[in-house]
């Protein structure tokens, strides 16, 4: 692998094509910018022609590169390992043991891609001796027979952060009590904590040292894991949807009546209910209201509510046993005043019913709103553009304090420049930034926004950017950028 010549991020900037020296960069310069370039150091352990290695490549440009990256072990702790069953022990592990060595005392970041591994000894092995220095194991199984089991209850223990992507819906992990694990993140898409099964995670029987945790789950089991990590600091709750299998209750801890929950630790909260859109789920928000009752964070300074519904009645207006509406406003008012950074995207709420929310959160200064799939604005409408331009005293506006908006939108069809209005009135009071996307349905859309108008506001040292997105594919194209023509 050492041979192979690739151009690394570092290299193509700064090596041999560059109008600089080798040896013009002093080696604390050198060795900081290797540190944020360095980012790939992949060992496919059965096909040495896909390995490569940016520390390697580095260290060739010339002799004082070399001193500096051999001087540098954090390029050499990055580690990516690609690997597949074998009767023997690949001829790669001989690079990768040189990298090892290399990094010297510093944290080991490894990224393992098993396809069809039954055991862990193969991606494994070679960090036998430095499992003290495990900071971060991310672990992606291709297949179900992947013995993820055997290589999570062997590793645990002494990995801070880890990561699983397997297909293994059923995945057990005996109790391990000697582990001090801080984040745990299991991939949505993918992994599913089935309640019945809480108590035989060896994640979750030490939830004492947890910090970041990203779980699908039920809202009963989010306010249980919340109550039992004093530690915790950033959560990822995926709740299904009121009206989907996952969200019935069906064991008996999900049956177990749950007190309120205070968490006193907990800055970071993002709440998603996904699959909102489909079939049967006419009100998907009914499990999150039970949730936002029961909860109180008065550390809370970043919130986050994500879904995907339809502007459809029924996804925002449940049954009368619940009442989505007053239960986010009160969980806000009720959490912390010290809330900064707001993101409520995908949620059928209209532009008159997020003012309350807005007011429960004074102090905001990063704020993103996103429209809930359909043809129109119903959120980000006429007239929220004209409550935000409102020059009213700073104690009678909505989030005085903001200095960044971004707004996700369907349509661009607002009254005559109600939000170039808006904009211009917050540059004048704070605002400094602003992406403004845009998703049309149909193809006869045509930009409607004063353009010069905004160019002004540019030159005046306002970053806005208009962003165009397509509907089917997602892909972006740049109506206007921050540089001003």
């Amino acid at each position: 692998m050492e041979h192979q010549q690739h151009d690394s991020p570092a290299t193509a900037q700064l090596g041999p094509t560059s109008d600089f020296r080798h040896g013009s960069f002093p080696p604390k310069i050198l060795s900081l910018i290797l540190i944020y370039t360095v980012r790939r150091n992949i060992f496919d352990l059965h096909t040495c022609e896909s390995s490569f290695s940016e520390a390697s490549s580095v260290s060739r440009v010339s002799k004082h590169w070399r001193d500096v990256s051999l001087a540098t072990p954090e390029i050499w702790a990055i580690i990516s390992i690609r690997s597949k069953n074998a009767e023997h022990l690949p001829k790669g592990l001989k690079h990768l043991q040189l990298h090892i060595n290399r990094s010297k005392d510093a944290q080991l970041s490894v990224d393992v891609e098993a396809d069809d591994v039954t055991s862990d000894h193969f991606f494994m092995a070679p960090f036998q001796k430095v499992l003290a220095r495990l900071g971060s194991l991310q672990l992606r199984a291709g297949q179900r027979n992947v013995d993820v089991n055997r290589a999570v209850q062997k590793h645990l223990s002494v990995v801070p952060n880890l990561g699983l992507d397997t297909p293994d819906l059923c995945m057990k992990v005996r109790r391990n009590d000697r582990k001090q694990i801080t984040s745990v993140t299991f991939l949505p898409s993918l992994f599913y904590i089935r309640p019945s099964q809480l108590t035989e995670y060896s994640l979750l029987s030490s939830r004492s040292h947890l910090t970041h945790l990203h779980v699908r789950c039920t809202w009963k089991t989010a306010l249980i894991l919340l109550g039992d990590c004093p530690c915790i600091f950033l959560v990822h709750f995926l709740i299904p949807p009121y009206g989907s299998k996952e969200a019935l209750p069906c064991t008996n801890l999900d049956r177990i009546a749950v007190s309120h929950t205070t968490v006193s630790s907990l800055q970071h909260l993002i709440v998603q209910v996904p699959d909102a859109f489909r079939p049967g789920h006419d009100y998907p928000f009914s499990s999150l209201t039970a949730f936002l009752n029961a909860l109180s964070t008065p550390s809370l300074t970043n919130f986050s509510l994500l879904s995907d519904a339809n502007q459809n009645p029924h996804s925002i207006y449940p049954p009368s046993n619940t009442d989505f509406l007053e239960a986010l406003p009160s969980f806000l008012y009720r959490s912390s005043p010290k809330i900064q950074k707001a993101r409520i995207e995908g949620v059928p709420i209209s532009g008159f019913e997020i003012v309350v929310v807005l007011k429960a959160m004074r102090w905001l200064k990063d704020l993103t709103l996103g429209e809930a799939k359909g043809r129109s604005n119903k959120l980000v409408t006429t007239a929220l553009l004209n409550l935000l331009a409102s020059r009213a005293l700073p104690y009678n506006a909505l989030a005085p304090e903001l200095t960044n908006l971004n707004l996700e939108v369907n349509d661009d069809g607002w009254d005559s420049e109600v939000l170039e209005d808006m904009l211009e009135v917050r540059f004048r009071r704070g605002l400094k930034s602003s992406i403004v996307r845009i998703t049309p349905q149909g193809e006869r859309w045509k930009l409607k926004l004063g353009m010069e108008r905004l160019r002004v506001l540019q030159r005046e040292g306002f970053a806005v950017r208009l962003v165009k997105r397509d509907l089917d594919s997602g892909k972006e194209s740049i109506l206007m950028g921050y540089t001003v023509d």
